[in-house]
């Protein structure tokens, strides 16, 4: 039976974590090339994933999964681009040198889970778009996977929009595309803002998204704290 077969027949868990892919360079100097992608499958036998590039089959490779301690595997396999948060991706199977331990897959997901809820209470000004319609809200959370606008007329669940906004912090303005996940209108309960949760589909892991997180960062650790764009 195949690598790839066994990969595959391996118990799975469909989960979209954050991974970084290292090749490693077999006594070569140049540094490791870094991909920075997800995971769209995880076994105690290796992972599925999806990278911005093409790494050849038989690669050795590291594994790092929400930033825990990388493991080594190499590439068994790899297929047509697919459209994963608006730009095209590349599948690819992982096969690790050792197999994993399934509390380790649970632990990977628990962190990803705690890091996609560290929101914070903010209140900054929002502008986005949506199929060339312009509109405006206000922030009042955010974390770095997204964040709440509170607007009287929120998209419908599954819109993309962009976002444009500015963190007076990193003083950097970001444009980001977006997806409302929930919205909460007229039929909102008493008291309740009216507004939409949204992800953000595609951040720069190596200016925006730590931008973001150092916001986050100092404001978790500052009681009441809240940043005006104004």
């Amino acid at each position: 039976m195949s690598s790839r077969a066994n990969i595959r027949s391996d118990p799975r868990l469909v989960a979209y974590l954050p991974v970084q892919c290292a090749s490693r360079n077999r006594g070569r100097r140049a540094p490791p090339k870094v991909l920075t992608g997800k995971t769209s499958s995880i076994s105690p036998g290796g992972l599925g994933l999806l990278l911005p590039e093409t790494v050849a089959p038989r690669t050795p490779v590291m594994i790092q999964v929400c930033l825990e301690e990388p493991l080594p595997g190499h590439v068994i396999w790899h297929d047509n681009p697919v459209v994963s948060d608006m730009r095209a991706r590349i599948p690819h199977g992982v096969a690790f040198d050792h197999p994993i331990d399934l509390d380790l897959i649970g632990q990977w997901v628990r962190n990803a889970e705690r890091q996609a809820s560290r929101r914070v209470p903010v209140r900054l000004d929002v502008e986005f778009s949506q199929a060339g319609k312009a509109g405006h809200g206000t922030c009042l959370n955010l974390s770095r996977d997204g964040m709440f606008i509170g607007i009287d007329h929120p998209p419908l669940p599954g819109t993309e929009i962009v976002l444009r906004f500015t963190l007076n912090g990193p003083s950097h303005t970001f444009s980001i595309p977006a997806q409302v996940v929930w919205m909460r209108g007229e039929e909102r309960a008493q008291r309740a803002v009216a507004g939409m949760g949204v992800k953000f589909l595609e951040v720069n892991p190596s200016l925006e998204s730590a931008l973001i997180d150092a916001v986050v960062d100092r404001l978790r650790g500052q009681d009441g704290a809240s940043l005006d764009s104004r």
